[in-house]
């Protein structure tokens, strides 16, 4: 996660947090970057899938997404573990996939 954090000065582990500090510096000045591998293939779960074969309207719909909606409305129904949350999931997104906005719309 990068980040440590504390909520009291007491919490502080002072050997701990320089010897992160080092091995940071030390990974900055070797050009160690850590890069976010942006070209991850998009995975359908099924729900998803069956409805956008049965829709075409919906599968076109989904098609005009740009791919990060895409991700966010596949993780969505991917990580309910219970067939009924992936149900629910499912008919709440489909209205908003129609209208082209995306999961996390309102926050961003």
């Amino acid at each position: 996660m990068r980040q440590i954090r504390f909520n009291h000065e007491k919490e502080i582990a002072q050997k701990v947090l320089k010897m992160y500090l080092k091995e940071a510096i030390i990974n900055q000045q070797a050009g160690r970057v850590i890069k976010a591998d942006k070209n991850k293939e998009l995975h359908i779960p099924r729900y998803l899938k069956e409805a956008l074969n049965h829709d075409l309207a919906l599968k076109s719909a989904f098609d005009q997404l740009n791919l990060s909606k895409k991700r966010d409305f596949a993780e969505y129904i991917e990580t309910a573990k219970q067939e009924s949350t992936k149900n629910r999931r499912l008919q709440k997104i489909i209205p908003m996939i129609h209208a082209g906005i995306g999961l996390n719309d309102r926050y961003k």
